[in-house]
């Protein structure tokens, strides 16, 4: 996320130049012609007023497209001193609320913590935007709201700066790359109201980590700045959160090699903020390289879907309100920790035992609602220990599946006669054997072994 203060207009020829080649291009043809030195119906005389009529067709589309790009610049800077007329206010006060900017039934909120910015929130791409912010270390922490309204985002920076996986710059460069997005989309027209709602913010996140109306201004102006090098794209303000994608049509007599290239950069899954950050340019800088890169191909839009919001694990519960128990009795320690991985992100407690022997005293200690039990075991073997948990009271209506690389016929029939309830084949798989824990734990009747089948 680099910074790129430079002119937005570096890379494009100087339309002032373009405008006076043109003029002087049609000046020189008419001047030739009033001064007799040149027939209009000779070959020369006829080309060169087809080149004058082209340049004075291209003199008049420049002048059309700055007079629009003067306009919409016009609209953008509107409600940019608008919106900072209002973040001065908050700040001054040191007020704590949202600010909700509004245009043709779009939202755009940004939360204010004692007068600074501390998140913005926005469709489309709320959530590939928080990842596209957020460092790859913190990406597997959940939102504690189920709701896509909360301020989730606060909630999770402030548990990654809690966990020192975060330091407080780098929180605030989250914050200012979430907004720049959102303040892109919001700030296109003057007729996108501005609406203060004081709303107790829950931020936790230190002063350091929060944008303050000075830096908030810096903001703005480079959103303006990207506003007018994607305008020079001639393109609409949405398409930058579609995926662009190299075209069937291109050119087939293109080099390959380019073509491929193309292809593998502009895929069609990929938005344009996110091939910014996978190219690792600003994004003014990508700006430039799309517009040179798409003069060598012609570029179809794709809509892109968002991800579902990183939730908190919901808990897996029975009635009495206590979490459901699975356990798991496998000498593997790589099998126990993919199934404690499993379990434990899906919301169930677990209990990972690799010594057959003092297995079961340990789950008599906290009864499980679910065993898995690996087969093939040193000292004791599955068969056996399945045997001895269903001599013990406590066990006797648990269901227990058998973990096994031998799926075949006599394990099965052995399974029944000591009175496990599944089998279920290695390697393990999530969906598998969550689908299997589900079938058995959700059931009213009470499960059946293989021997009743």
């Amino acid at each position: 996320m680099t910074d790129d203060r430079s002119d937005p207009n570096a890379d494009r020829p100087d339309i002032g130049y373009q405008l006076r080649s043109y003029l002087t291009s049609v000046q020189g043809a008419l001047g030739l012609l009033r001064s007799g030195k040149l027939d209009p119906d000779s070959d020369r005389g006829r080309r060169l007023m087809e080149i004058a009529q082209t340049n004075a067709d291209e003199l008049v589309r420049l002048t059309q497209s700055l007079e629009e790009q003067s306009e919409a610049e016009e609209s953008a800077l509107k409600i940019a001193t608008k919106l900072l007329k209002t973040v001065a206010a908050v700040e001054r006060k040191q007020a704590t609320g949202i600010l909700i900017l509004e245009r043709d039934r779009r939202q755009w909120k940004l939360g204010f913590y004692r007068g600074k910015l501390a998140c913005a929130i926005g469709e489309p791409h709320r959530v590939r935007r928080w990842y596209r912010a957020i460092p790859k270390n913190c990406r597997d922490l959940k939102a504690e709201g189920t709701e896509k309204s909360d301020f989730w985002e606060i909630s999770i920076l402030d548990r990654a700066l809690a966990q020192q996986r975060l330091e407080s710059d780098r929180a605030k460069l989250a914050v200012r790359w979430i907004a720049m997005e959102v303040l892109f989309a919001a700030c296109w027209h003057p007729d996108t109201t501005a609406q203060w709602q004081p709303h107790p913010l829950k931020a936790q996140l230190p002063p350091e980590a929060l944008l303050s109306g000075a830096e908030v201004k810096a903001l703005l102006l480079e959103v303006r700045q990207l506003q007018q090098q994607w305008r020079s794209l001639k393109l609409p303000p949405q398409q930058v959160d579609r995926a662009p994608s190299v075209a069937a049509s291109a050119d087939k007599n293109a080099n390959a090699r380019d073509l491929s290239n193309l292809k593998s950069m502009f895929d069609g899954r990929l938005t344009f903020w996110d091939l910014s950050l996978k190219w690792k340019q600003s994004p003014l800088k990508m700006m430039r390289l799309f517009d040179r890169f798409r003069r060598q191909a012609p570029i179809e839009w794709r809509d892109v879907p968002d991800l579902s919001v990183p939730r908190a694990i919901v808990p897996k519960l029975k009635p009495d309100g206590s979490r459901l128990r699975v356990a798991c009795i496998d000498d593997s320690p790589q099998i126990c920790r993919s199934m404690q991985q499993i379990f434990e992100g899906a919301g169930y407690e677990f209990i990972g035992l690799q010594d057959p022997v003092r297995a079961i005293p340990a789950l008599i200690e906290r009864p499980p609602d679910f065993i898995f039990l690996d087969l093939v075991m040193p000292i004791a073997n599955g068969y056996e220990v399945c045997s001895q948990l269903r001599r013990v009271n406590t066990f006797r209506e648990v269901p227990i599946a058998f973990l096994t690389g031998n799926d075949k016929l006599v394990d099965r029939l052995r399974a029944k006669v000591v009175g496990a309830n599944d089998f279920l084949s290695k390697p393990v798989e999530a969906q598998k054997v969550l689908e299997l824990v589900r079938k058995y734990t959700t059931s009213e009747k009470k499960p059946q072994s293989l021997q009743s089948n």
